[in-house]
């Protein structure tokens, strides 16, 4: 299971991956992307990830959701997907 520190780590890089990012896009079979400009583009991490596997994807999800059953429960019934992330609600 990821940590609050390894998602953390993850939405810092990727938000340091350019400048004018204004979405964070984590999808099965492709690597972290970051919408900069209004373009989807790979985030540049060092060292670089591979395309995401469905138990990465839902890992990150879950992090995200902490312990709030309802939360849980919601994505439960949604069939897995994830909250979408815009930078303004990232609260940082």
């Amino acid at each position: 299971m990821l940590t609050k520190q390894d998602v953390d780590y993850l939405l810092d890089h990727m938000l340091r991956s350019g400048g004018n990012i204004s979405d964070l896009n984590m999808t099965v079979g492709k690597p972290l992307q970051v919408e900069r400009d209004g373009v989807l583009v790979t985030a540049d991490l060092d060292p670089p990830m591979g395309p995401l596997t469905p138990f990465q994807t839902e890992m990150i999800a879950l992090a995200f959701l902490g312990r709030d059953r309802r939360l849980r429960a919601l994505h439960h019934r949604r069939g897995g997907r994830g909250p979408r992330l815009h930078r303004d609600r990232l609260g940082r």
